[in-house]
This record gives C-alpha cells, sequence and structure tokens, in this order.
C-alpha cells in the first residue's frame, strides 16, 4: 500500500538581516515589501528556475507582537491576487498586493504573506515523503507621515553576560541586527542579533561573553531599518521513505 506524506520546511524571510535564502529552484523577489505612503498596490515576484511544473498557495497574517513574541492572526486587510498559481520552469508570476480604504495610518502595519509550495501529485510505488517550501514574506504599509523618533539602546555589563534594552520611539520597525563588544585592548566581538523591534516597543536581548572578552568595557548595537533584497529558494526534491 502507498502512503503519501506532505513534509514542509517554514522559511522566514528576514531580508534586513539576511539578504538571501540558500536554497535554489525558484525565488522571490522582493523578500520584504514595503507598500509607501503614495502607493496602493505593491508586488511581489515568484520566478521558477526549475525543470518541473510548480503550485503555489498564498495565506495572509496580520503580523504583532505581544510580550516580546511574533502574533500572528487571519485577516482580510489587504488583497491578494491571485492566491493559487502554477509557474512552468523559467517563467515568473506576480503577485499583486493592494490596500483596502483605511488600512493606512499613522503608525507603520506589519503583515507576513506565506507562500507555499504544493507537492506535485505523481505515481510512485512504495511509501514516499514529499517536501515543499514555505516562504514567509515580511510586508510592511507605511504610515502617512514619517515620525522623529528614534531607537535607543542600553547595555548592562554582567558578569557573564551582556544586557541589551531597546526602545524604539519611531512610527516604524527597525532591526537589531548584532552588537559589537570591545574589550580593554580594543578587541572588538560581534553578536548577531536579528530581532525586530516595533514602533513603541522595547525588547530585551542577551548575549555571553566570549572567552577572550570577559571584561567588555564598551559596545555598539547596530541597527538597520529600511532594506530589500532577493531572496532565492530550492525545491527540495521527493524522497522515497526507507
Amino acid at each position: 500500500m502507498m502512503t503519501k506524506n506532505f513534509l514542509y520546511s517554514n522559511v522566514l524571510l528576514m531580508a534586513a538581516i539576511v539578504p538571501s535564502v540558500a536554497l535554489a529552484n525558484f525565488s522571490i523577489s522582493p523578500v520584504k515589501l514595503y507598500v509607501k505612503p503614495d502607493e496602493k498596490v505593491g508586488a511581489i515576484t515568484i520566478t521558477n528556475s526549475g525543470d518541473t511544473d510548480t503550485n503555489f498557495q498564498l495565506k495572509l497574517y496580520s503580523w504583532n507582537k505581544e510580550k516580546g513574541k511574533d502574533k500572528m492572526e487571519n485577516t482580510s486587510d489587504l488583497i491578494i491576487t491571485p492566491l493559487m498559481f502554477n509557474i512552468k520552469p523559467g517563467k515568473s508570476q506576480m503577485v499583486r498586493v493592494g490596500l483596502k480604504n483605511n488600512v493606512r495610518g499613522a503608525t507603520e502595519k506589519a503583515y507576513r504573506l506565506f507562500i507555499k509550495e504544493l507537492p506535485a501529485k505523481k505515481n510512485i510505488k512504495g511509501s514516499a515523503v514529499q517536501m515543499g517550501t514555505t516562504f514567509n514574506v515580511p510586508i510592511f504599509i507605511e504610515p502617512n507621515v514619517h515620525s522623529d523618533g528614534k531607537v535607543d539602546c542600553d547595555l548592562d555589563h554582567g558578569d557573564q553576560h551582556v544586557n541589551i534594552k531597546c526602545e524604539n520611539s519611531h512610527n516604524q520597525h527597525a532591526v537589531i541586527s548584532s552588537v559589537h563588544l570591545a574589550d580593554e585592548q580594543d578587541q572588538k566581538t560581534e553578536h548577531p542579533i536579528g530581532k525586530y523591534v516595533f514602533p513603541g516597543e522595547t525588547i530585551e536581548h542577551s548575549v555571553e561573553k566570549p572567552a577572550n572578552n570577559t571584561n567588555p568595557v564598551s559596545g555598539t548595537v547596530n541597527i538597520i531599518h529600511k532594506s530589500t533584497n532577493t531572496a532565492v529558494g530550492e525545491t527540495p526534491k521527493e524522497r522515497q521513505a526507507k
């Protein structure tokens, strides 16, 4: 008897942190979409660079933060078209992201668009596992007017860790990408963080001091604002279950 299981890998696309994803066979551009104040429609392009037809299904969620954790909920704030489609090898599909009335406001709104690759239906003898990839694309609806706020960060040096606290008073998000710590000899070490800080949000993060930098006397927090890049994705090949 033949049985099939579908296994999806969920790839979180954070263009401000990782400019590309080390996959192959199809690409998404941009991996982080901004809809500007003078725009009512944005677009994402998916290109199939593989050698087989690929089906996709899309799902939109609102994206908020609650006690420092991501909170995603079903939403109909945006009009996504098309929601299901097929892309032939070497071809592309443009996905339009339209704003409904009253969606844009004084503060940036965030969403995530899940782009799921649907496994192809094949007649295969024996048990099989088919794998697909789900891309998670951030969408930001920029506010009507950009505020003059900023991101303030404080470093608290403990015995074993450095505690970082950042507060965003801007009306758009930022990304706390990393922190550089320097010891008394000005030897610097970089510690990746990769955390979004939303408008009005305060986040905290702790990094462990490396053995060769046990007494840092200074530190620099690296903050990234808007960035748009292209990520590349691979459709994992079907595997025969043993």
